[in-house]
């Protein structure tokens, strides 16, 4: 996919931030500024932004770069907060800092937009084994798996 022509810059910083119109994503030691007002961004760059970022926080997780995880999905869901899949992917973000109500409040979101998303059950059921609701927990583990055999 080519991608619209987009401003943007590279700037140095330690924290990602939604800044007034503009996203600023990290990806250390450098940041990108792009501007994303509602109505300036045409939706398919918006939809390839998001799934860049999706993308980028799940490398994270998979670093075990938890809270930097967690701050990418929190951008995803600032450029659109009907993403399932960025609430619960941020829900299992939470569940490996231990933070099971937190990632169970994040699936049932991701579950409410979405009620055939398997990450979704896929990571309640592993925060709600955590908490030690072993029953809930097999019960979202088992439709994960009916979801996405």
């Amino acid at each position: 996919m080519i991608l619209p022509d987009i401003s943007h810059e590279i700037i140095e910083s330690e924290a990602p931030a939604v800044i007034e119109n503009q996203l600023v994503i990290q990806n250390s030691p450098l940041t990108i500024r792009v501007g994303v007002g509602t109505q300036k961004m045409d939706q398919r760059l918006r939809e390839a932004l998001v799934d860049q970022m999706l993308d980028l926080g799940i490398v994270k997780y998979q670093q075990k770069q938890f809270r930097e995880a967690i701050d990418i999905f929190n951008q995803v869901l600032a450029l659109d907060g009907n993403c399932a899949q960025a609430y619960s992917s941020r829900g299992a973000g939470k569940q490996a800092l231990g933070d099971c109500d937190a990632a169970i409040a994040d699936c049932n979101k991701a579950l409410e937009l979405n009620p055939n998303l398997a990450g979704g059950y896929n990571n309640r059921g592993f925060a709600l084994v955590q908490q030690g609701n072993l029953i809930g927990g097999l019960e979202d583990l088992n439709k994960a798996i009916e979801l996405n055999p």
